[in-house]
């Protein structure tokens, strides 16, 4: 029998639930820095400002959306049909955040266990890890004036971080061994994550009292004790003093709309997800504005946590705060742990500091596993109708999210981090689904529609010119802002990125001349587990969102596009893309004819040293095919035989082409297995063949793969 959708017990369980989620690492990490980077007290002007016209507004969109339906984020979004895959994009995007999200618990683990030692292993040079290069901070402290411990050699506390905690590799292409203390504790975070959410939301909210508590009085704690120390004061002007010369660089207000839509969460569904259990008479607007205050008087509070204490350990070493504050992991991995060394008791505070990220990192965690698995049992009718397909669905996520995190907890692993980090859990991808948010809500379902639920939910609908301003006008453009800053962005230029980027292209060049060679370089088969984890948690998505889109209108190109009106010139902007990749393909196919064609004759060309166009250097490929010149200055003559070849392939292009796709329908199934690249997303192809075909299935990669490395093994052997 069909089981009914859980909802809160009460409706205090959604704000604790949801406060949980919001109130995570960014802000104990990521906006104390912010804010001292971005003009201090005055980076608040523009903070407050975007959590006032986009933050909230996003938050009561999502959850009234959600709270209206009841049913779970893909059923949500087929009242919309053709923006349901936003349901997808978001679950890939969560997938992708909670494999990178566990990776920072594992390392928050590591030094909550290291703190009940006797001694901060992170105080001291007399570690196996250390190297020569490494110098206590006490003893900076005793013998130094005015100096940074950069300037030194390198800190006890940096050493341990990069050669205890991450055991760090070279880069990305030293993988190395995983770390086991850290395979250890992402296994038991996920575990404690699987037995906190197994039961649903009723067991889970529970948690959530303790959760989403404990860390805020365990910051005021901090932050009391902060504030009482030599040099606290220094701190907290360099965090607070407001430099409104900053509020004139375009730069800050975008970092401020970031760093909300970080912290708050919106756009990814997760605030959907959480209101769809929620009474249909619960006041989500009250709840939106309580949600936001808490996670901005967090994130303040926090601040003056940290930059107190590094205004102390600035103070102790008599150096600058520049020197000693930094963002993201430098911050709470390498320069806190320095300053709660110098105190009294520092295993004490270094538990209680660490336990806060623990706990914070829970509460998100928790939510996650709980949005995987019920996104799975709210689209598939077979998993809800049965009672323990919940417990074994919980257990197979887990265990999927716990073998893509072995990846980052190897001695390279930090590098893959990086890449998820950068690519999966990016702004511009959040700025992106809250745009497609808004537009679908706004313009496709209808604003008078979606104001009549709200008002049958909670019986007001003040604020209705506001929200509607917000929605329809203000919010999209901040999205569109935001996504074209990033899309300018010079943050793609470390190796790393380049690697990363340049991979992705050359995978996608094809199946037969490129796949077989990139796995023997890349550790053979291991090297088909990057490219199916990519393939599930991106091409299928694209897959799925093109195909379905263009099988719905099932008008073309064109014609779909103008469904959505501003974003027609994506149609066209795909045939430029497709011009100019169908004229370099059918180059390399003229290249493929004439070795056909050679093929034919008695002895192979390429095997012989005595042909007409041979030099002592013998060259069939440089000479006889390209005939290649000594550059583009000097362009030649047409090759007569390549031109015959080029006219024969676009005419046999046009006459099986000629009839429509009915006529050539077996031979763009037989091409499709053979000669495509893999899964071409992006370009728009996948669209136009999605309003012809049912089905696609694509194996070319593999098969190609055995087929090249079965040719060269007989090679090598001779």
């Amino acid at each position: 029998q069909k089981s009914e959708r859980q909802s809160w017990k009460k409706s205090i369980d959604f704000l604790f639930s949801t406060s949980g989620y919001c109130i995570g690492l960014g802000n104990l990490w990521r906006f104390p820095y912010l804010c001292f980077e971005n003009g201090g007290g005055a980076f608040l002007i523009p903070y407050l400002l975007f959590t006032c016209v986009f933050a909230i507004p996003m938050m009561i969109l999502e959850t009234s959306f959600g709270q209206s339906f009841r049913s779970g984020v893909i059923k949500s979004w087929e009242r919309i049909p053709i923006f349901k895959g936003i349901a997808f994009a978001q679950l890939v995007a969560n997938l992708y955040a909670s494999s990178s999200y566990i990776i920072i618990m594992t390392w928050i683990t590591k030094y909550l266990v290291s703190s009940v030692s006797s001694n901060l292993p992170w105080t001291s040079c007399e570690n196996q890890w250390n190297t020569k290069h490494c110098v206590s901070l006490l003893t900076s402290h005793n013998s130094t004036n005015n100096v940074t411990l950069s300037e030194l050699g390198i800190s006890a506390a940096e050493e341990f971080w990069s050669h205890e905690v991450l055991g760090k590799s070279g880069g990305l292409e030293h993988v190395g061994s995983l770390r086991p203390d850290l395979v250890l504790y992402l296994s038991l975070i996920w575990i404690a994550g699987y037995f906190v959410t197994f039961k649903g939301i009723k067991w889970s909210s529970k948690v959530f009292y303790v959760t989403a508590t404990l860390p805020v009085v365990l910051i005021i704690v901090v932050t009391i004790r902060g504030c009482t120390l030599d040099g606290a004061w220094e701190g907290l002007r360099f965090y607070l003093y407001p430099d409104l010369s900053k509020l004139m660089n375009f730069k800050v207000w975008i970092t401020a709309a970031e760093q909300v839509t970080y912290s708050i969460a919106v756009g990814n569904g997760m605030l959907l997800f959480l209101a769809s259990f929620n009474k249909r008479n619960q006041n989500f607007c009250r709840d939106a504005l309580i949600i936001a205050a808490a996670n901005a008087v967090t994130s303040f509070i926090s601040g003056l946590a940290v930059f107190s204490s590094l205004g102390f350990l600035a103070t102790k070493l008599n150096t600058t705060m520049a020197a000693v504050a930094s963002s993201g992991p430098g911050l709470v991995f390498i320069a806190y742990p320095q300053s709660i060394s110098l105190l009294p008791f520092p295993q004490v505070w270094s538990f209680l500091f660490f336990l806060i990220l623990l706990l914070l990192g829970f509460d998100s965690q928790f939510v996650q596993v709980e949005y995987l698995v019920n996104f799975f049992i709210d689209g598939s009718k077979r998993i809800r109708s049965r009672r323990w397909n919940r417990e074994i669905l919980g257990a197979l996520l887990c265990f999927f999210n716990f073998l893509i995190g072995l990846s980052m907890v190897s001695e390279g692993g930090i590098y893959v981090f990086e890449i998820f980090n950068r690519y999966g859990v990016a702004g511009w991808c959040i700025f992106l689904l809250s745009g497609c948010e808004l537009v679908a809500i706004s313009w496709f379902y209808g604003l008078d529609i979606h104001f009549k639920e709200i008002e049958s939910m909670i019986g007001t609908t003040r604020g209705k010119f506001l929200l509607k301003m917000s929605w329809k006008f203000i919010s999209p453009v901040i999205c569109m802002v935001s996504i074209y800053t990033h899309s300018n962005d010079n943050h793609g230029k470390k190796s790393i990125d380049f690697l990363f980027s340049t991979s992705g292209y050359c995978i996608g060049l094809g199946n037969l001349w490129r796949f077989p060679y990139l796995c023997f370089e890349n550790g053979g088969g291991a090297f088909l587990i990057p490219y199916l984890l990519f393939t599930c948690v991106f091409a299928i998505p694209m897959v799925i969102l093109e195909t379905s889109f263009g099988q719905s209108f099932r008008s073309g190109v064109i014609r779909s596009w103008k469904i959505i009106p501003i974003f027609k010139g994506i149609a066209f902007a795909q045939m430029v893309a497709n011009l100019y990749a169908s004229s370099s393909y059918i180059i390399i196919m003229t290249w493929i004819t004439k070795y056909l064609v050679s093929s034919v004759s008695s002895n192979l060309p390429w095997t012989s040293c005595e042909n007409q166009w041979n030099t002592k250097h013998c060259e069939f490929w440089s000479h006889e095919v390209l005939g290649k010149s000594r550059g583009l200055e000097h362009v030649g003559s047409l090759r007569p035989d390549l031109v015959l070849y080029l006219s024969l392939i676009w005419i046999s292009g046009y006459f099986v082409t000629f009839k429509g796709i009915k006529w050539s329908s077996k031979v763009w199934i037989t091409a499709a297995e053979q000669v495509t690249y893999s899964i071409a997303v992006g370009n728009g192809m996948l669209l136009f063949l999605a309003s012809f075909n049912k089905r696609n299935q694509n194996f070319c990669s593999f098969i190609s793969g055995l087929a090249v490395f079965s040719s060269l093994g007989f090679l090598a052997t001779k």
